[in-house]
């Protein structure tokens, strides 16, 4: 069988020079922000309206649960931030990096994942139902019971990953790589199996998932 080629992704296109500002401060009065940086702080604003980000940096802020739906988030990095609850359903991320970064139970349905990579996160609970993914690299990550029922993966890879009890059904997986990540059961639709790459071990888990009886 021929290897898959490792999922090549587009950095952050970020400027030498950012600005650093306090969202908490604008996000009522302003709908653009870019080429800004936001570090060591909390923000608790529920914005109004939609939200535009653009080139810009978060380190070690946490995000309150708030509800950016259909914002857009374009050459972005998130390092050592909190997003637990967030609900960012129907957003636009390309180009964006998530790194030791929280998102349990973030609600990411219905998002467009483009060109972005997940390092180090926590992405339990998460739900990514509905989604669409294309150039994606989750690496180093738990994703504890995470919902991508009937998402769309292009090129996506799960590298070292804990995937144990995600639920990948009406997912089409043909062409996503598993063998580097432990599970003891996941989620799966029998006809949107074949084409994943898994390893021997976890081909006994797949099969024990779709209610096969295993004997020695």
């Amino acid at each position: 069988m021929t290897p898959q080629k490792p999922v090549k992704i587009q950095k952050p296109k970020l400027p030498n020079v950012l600005e650093n500002i306090s969202l908490n401060e604008e996000m009522d009065a302003e709908q653009f922000f870019q080429g800004a940086s936001v570090i060591d702080c909390t923000i608790d604003t529920e914005p109004t309206e939609e939200k535009f980000f653009e080139k810009m940096v978060f380190k070690n802020v946490t995000f309150e649960g708030m509800n950016l739906s259909s914002a857009e988030f374009t050459d972005i990095i998130f390092e050592n931030c909190d997003l637990s609850n967030i609900d960012v359903s129907d957003a636009v991320f390309h180009r964006v990096e998530f790194k030791n970064s929280k998102l349990l139970g973030a609600n990411l349905s219905g998002t467009s994942l483009r060109h972005m990579s997940f390092t180090e996160c926590l992405i339990n609970f998460a739900t990514l139902n509905f989604a669409s993914l294309k150039d994606v690299i989750f690496s180093d990550s738990s994703l504890l019971q995470t919902d991508f029922f009937d998402s769309s993966l292009k090129n996506v890879e799960y590298n070292q990953c804990n995937i144990d009890e995600a639920n990948f059904t009406e997912t089409d997986l043909k062409g996503v790589d598993m063998s580097t990540c432990t599970f003891d059961t996941v989620g799966v639709s029998l006809d949107k199996l074949a084409g994943c790459t898994v390893s021997s071990e976890q081909a006994v888990g797949f099969a024990r998932a779709l209610g096969l009886v295993i004997k020695d």
